[in-house]
């Protein structure tokens, strides 16, 4: 079991009430067994201040967040759920709206080699145009481009849309190993990309020289499409060879 507690602004000051300004985040969590797999759960709650003196209005949101994952034989899995509710109390603020996310990532070991796939979907709220994102270190299992490099639905990540992958694993002996990536990314309905499109392929070798030195050659090419906007032209592709 898990308690965290977080400040992540003190404003208190000598003007009354200032406290109720501060950024404060509560989340209870909890990690078990269930027979092969392992569920994780947590509940937040977060409390962030209107910045206004005088005034004890606060935004809040409130989370769920639900992991499972667990092995069968030559199957694994890992899939994961998450709930926001917000809620603004602030004078001029947006109306209260909910986002949600979804994840599932399964694969199968096969010997030398491991075959998978990956499926993610953020909502989008079509009132306040708020998407869900996936986080920035959502890539499927290592896009080199989409969701690393650039973000797609948002600055920094993949947001508010329905992502697919395919990526396998081949490792040729000890020291020789290969992997690569297809995926597809689509702005969901709503959003402010609406049917969009967003495809990556990726690969890399790797060579394991010894226990502490492994040279590796990766390649990605990437396309983003704008579907309904005649203003804009798709950019070119997108290269990475490192």
């Amino acid at each position: 079991v898990i308690v965290i507690l977080e400040k992540n602004a003190e404003n208190g000051s000598s003007v009354k009430k200032s406290e109720a300004d501060d950024d404060d985040a509560y989340y209870l969590a909890n990690v078990t067994k269930l027979g092969a797999m392992n569920l994780q759960t947590l509940l937040g709650y977060i409390s962030t201040g209107s910045y206004v003196a005088l005034d004890d209005k606060t935004d809040t949101t409130m989370l769920i967040d639900l992991g499972l994952d667990g092995a069968f034989g030559m199957f694994g899995f890992e899939t994961e759920f998450q709930y926001k509710s917000n809620q603004f109390d602030a004078e001029g603020r947006p109306d209260d709206f909910s986002l949600y996310g979804f994840m599932f990532d399964g694969w199968f070991n096969l010997g030398a080699a491991k075959l998978g796939g990956v499926f993610a979907y953020g909502s989008v709220d079509k009132d306040s145009g708020a998407a869900f994102g996936f986080g920035d270190d959502f890539d499927g299992h290592g896009s080199h481009i989409l969701g690393n490099e650039i973000g797609f639905g948002g600055a920094d990540m993949i947001y508010g849309s329905t992502f697919f992958a395919i990526y396998g694993n081949y490792a040729a002996s000890d020291a020789l190993s290969f992997w690569a990536q297809f995926a597809y990314a689509m702005a969901n309905s709503d959003a402010v990309n609406e049917e969009d499109t967003f495809w990556d392929f990726s690969a890399t070798g790797k060579y394991k020289l010894t226990d502490a030195v492994t040279y590796a050659v990766g390649f990605g090419y990437a396309q983003q499409d704008y579907k309904d906007n005649d203003l804009v032209e798709d950019p070119d592709a997108g290269t990475k060879l490192f």
